[in-house]
């Protein structure tokens, strides 16, 4: 995507400005979403197809995005630039919602007009405080405007790509979403941005599924333990990206009235006398992105200690020292940064209750006391999806980044329907192979498996009036087979009342459990093999 802005100027007139203005003190706001989208391969498009072809293209593309986007007044488009077009949302859940729909209405348009190119169509959403002091600053407007820009280039067309300010605020919204997902990628350095941001993609299971920035530098995460107040520095072996997984086999894999994923901060309340204050990122203060100095750990110690003098929290009891031991030292502070879970447990046991420190860099004080050496904190997803971070606390003060892994367990569902016609009706075949993980509750190693579900169906209807389902059933696990079996269900093909079979095991160790379950009538057969975490 050939650059729209400049590094760090945004060409906008002052009619756009202030039109921008007039729609931000409409909705009362101080706080604007930007929009941006672009069309993958317009230039291509032109060449190859010739001026009228793309003229009546880019008319479908303009009607689309802008109804979707002014629909309801929830938007409102600023500006085309070239095959781009750039809008600002005074709501970011809007703006999501519609980055999402405007996807669903382009799949339907090229669904529909086959004998046209498909029109793919890339989105970036950035938000950021654009008023102050009652005015609006079209500098600081400009610079959001900017990294919206740069989100959107790194996305492939179809995709969505949103910063930790946008997902930051709509998660709550995400986890009561039907059918849309989420998947941090990691953070990546936008041209002309020295400071690297977290890229976090949202999109709906039903059109596509989660594919990290191909073309962009990611950010090396190789520090990213730091002690506090002398203690020390603390490295992480190994440098984990995040990957928090959406894919679009996830809406099978949640809680019955829960459509989409739910990892969201839980933090506990605490009482405050004054604001929490910012953290300054050291990185950015050595000039090199991905490195921190010495001198802006003090920096991060001090600002903590200052923050955490002002956060009051109810201190338990001392426990008393045997006669003639050594008195305990208190136990160990801990921050945590990347702790984005609704509600994580410590060691499989505890529920873990955090205070919010510094907001600007999302740094959050463990409220439980947790002693030097190392833990486990996880949190649910559903039955089928677990996401797990190993770290290592020492005495005195820690900050620990938090790297949740998700372990997804495989299952295959299927929903087989007899054709009216004498004639068999076509078979159905599913596996799904997945490779996934535990976490030893008493050692914390991880234990790895990789599980291989399948499901083959065949049915047909017999000449005396019955249906007959064949069923051949598969589950594979690190390589070992553990169930093959065919199975054989019949009834009237007249029969409207179901036969339901629920949760007949296949295989169950400490851990987990593959069970099978299946209805079916005179029309149709639903076969499901799942499986389930234990904790």
């Amino acid at each position: 995507m050939e650059d729209k802005l400049g590094p760090t100027q945004l060409s906008l007139s002052e009619k756009e400005i202030s039109s921008i203005d007039d729609y931000r003190r409409k909705k009362n706001t101080a706080v604007l979403t930007i929009m941006f989208t672009d069309i993958q391969g317009f230039t291509s498009l032109a060449e190859e197809n010739g001026e009228s072809y793309v003229h009546e293209l880019h008319q479908s593309h303009d009607r689309i995005l802008v109804e979707t986007i002014e629909e309801g007044n929830a938007g409102v488009v600023i500006k085309y630039i070239g095959d781009s077009i750039m809008a600002v949302f005074s709501e970011p859940t809007a703006a999501a919602e519609k980055a999402l729909l405007i996807q669903s209405r382009l799949k339907a348009f090229n669904q529909d007009h086959p004998e046209l190119d498909k029109l793919m169509v890339r989105i970036g959403l950035h938000m950021g405080q654009t008023v102050i002091e009652n005015k609006m600053q079209t500098d600081l407007f400009g610079r959001h405007v900017n990294k919206a820009s740069r989100v959107e280039s790194l996305a492939a067309g179809g995709h969505i790509y949103i910063t930790y300010t946008v997902f930051d605020s709509i998660k709550s919204w995400l986890m009561d979403s039907k059918g849309a997902a989420w998947k941090l990628h990691g953070s990546y350095y936008l041209k002309g941005i020295s400071k690297a941001e977290e890229i976090y993609e949202i999109y709906d299971t039903a059109i596509t599924q989660a594919q990290a920035p191909r073309k962009a530098r990611k950010k090396n995460r190789g520090l990213v333990l730091a002690g506090l107040g002398g203690v020390g520095i603390l490295l992480l072996a190994g440098a984990l990206a995040l990957g928090l997984g959406g894919s679009a086999k996830r809406a099978r894999g949640l809680e019955a009235g829960s459509q989409a994923p739910a990892a969201i901060a839980a933090e506990a309340p605490a009482t405050q006398t004054g604001p929490a204050t910012t953290t300054e990122n050291s990185a950015a203060k050595a000039g090199q992105p991905g490195q921190a100095t010495a001198a802006g750990l003090k920096a991060t110690a001090a600002n903590v200690t200052s923050a955490t003098a002002k956060t009051t929290v109810p201190a338990a009891p001392a426990p008393q020292a045997a006669p003639g031991a050594t008195p305990p030292g208190p136990p160990p502070e801990v921050y945590f940064l990347g702790m984005i879970a609704r509600e994580p447990i410590l060691d499989f046991t505890t529920p873990l209750a955090v205070s919010l420190v510094d907001p600007a860099q999302g740094l959050k004080k463990s409220i439980n006391d947790i002693e030097p050496g190392k833990h486990v904190l996880h949190f649910v997803r559903s039955y089928m999806v677990r996401f797990y971070s190993v770290f290592e606390v020492k005495p005195g003060k820690n900050i620990v980044q938090i790297n949740f892994k998700e372990s997804y367990l495989p299952g295959v569902d299927i929903y087989y329907n007899i054709g009216d016609g004498p004639e068999p009706s076509p078979p159905e075949a599913h596996s799904d192979e997945e490779a996934y993980f535990f976490i030893d509750r008493k050692s914390l190693s991880r234990i790895d498996h990789v599980g291989k579900p399948g499901v083959e169906i065949q049915g047909r209807k017999t000449a005396d009036g019955k249906v007959v389902y064949e069923v051949h059933y598969t589950l594979v696990l690190d390589k070992a087979t553990i169930v093959d079996k065919t199975m054989r269900l019949e009834c009237p093909a007249s029969q409207a009342e179901r036969i339901e079979v629920k949760n007949q095991a296949l295989h169950e160790d400490d851990y987990h459990r593959y069970t099978l379950s299946y209805g079916y009538d005179g029309r149709s057969l639903h076969f499901d093999i799942s499986a389930a975490f234990k904790d």
